[in-house]
């Protein structure tokens, strides 16, 4: 099963309706959809070519995830006083959908970086500032992310750790559920990603590592400067 995503007001009806049936079925309560966002084909096709899955993130306290989610502090050996919060909005979104791999290989079939020139999504820095040695940090690329895909850059961030564990939650049911194979399952290998929460003062918090099939990699930490040939990103656009 594929989500409805017609522009027009039929197709954009659908779209709500699914995401309504799918949390409805996933949390087993009602929550509140609205309306989807007025993209126009364009848009669409360019978040399509580059494995961008459009969903609806809801505001939903980890108390009320189902049994066998993926919990924020799982497998937690940070102190949780230092972990920036960065409570959930409900809100439509894009998330990438392309595949996590293990440390050491590229990320399968990745136009979007081959397409801004970046040869990998290893080994980039999370700062905002170039990096001494001329690499891409993360913070730069985000802006190049942006051009491309056509849209503002302060709708093109990185996830959230909250929402880096909803998104990966929700694909793993609707690929169970809905049929929708080509949903990745985030805690299957062993790179991490950045999260944009910080961890104190110098670092982020990293998602990722501690292989589970079908559960969130745990949460751990990078310095926001470093380069850190396990860590790669994935992006998150706001719609």
């Amino acid at each position: 099963m594929s989500v409805p995503v017609s522009t027009d007001n039929k197709g954009r009806a659908g779209e709500v309706a699914f995401w309504r049936e799918a949390l409805a079925e996933y949390f087993g309560f009602q929550v509140g959809v609205p309306h989807s966002p007025n993209l126009d084909q364009d848009k669409r096709d360019v978040l399509k070519r580059y494995g961008f899955q459009v969903m609806f993130l809801p505001a939903v306290e980890e108390d009320r995830f189902p049994a066998g989610a993926g919990r924020l502090l799982w497998n937690c050996r940070l102190d949780n006083e230092k972990i920036e919060r960065i409570p959930l909005r409900s809100r439509w979104v894009a998330v990438e959908s392309i595949h996590k791999t293990n440390v050491g290989h590229n990320y399968p079939n990745d136009a979007l970086m081959s397409d801004i020139g970046v040869v990998t999504r290893f080994s980039h820095p999370y700062s905002e500032s170039p990096a001494d040695d001329g690499v891409f940090t993360v913070g730069q690329l985000l802006p190049k992310i942006a051009q491309k895909i056509g849209f503002s850059n302060k709708q093109v961030m990185i996830p959230s750790y909250e929402e880096w564990i909803m998104a990966a939650n929700l694909f793993n049911w609707l690929r169970e559920n809905r049929g929708m194979s080509n949903l990745p399952d985030l805690g299957a290998t062993d790179a991490s990603e950045w999260c944009r929460n910080a961890y104190g003062t110098l670092e982020k918090i990293l998602m990722g590592g501690h292989p589970q099939i079908g559960f969130p990699g745990a949460i751990h930490r990078g310095l926001h400067w470093s380069r850190l040939e396990s860590v790669a990103f994935r992006v998150l656009v706001v719609l």
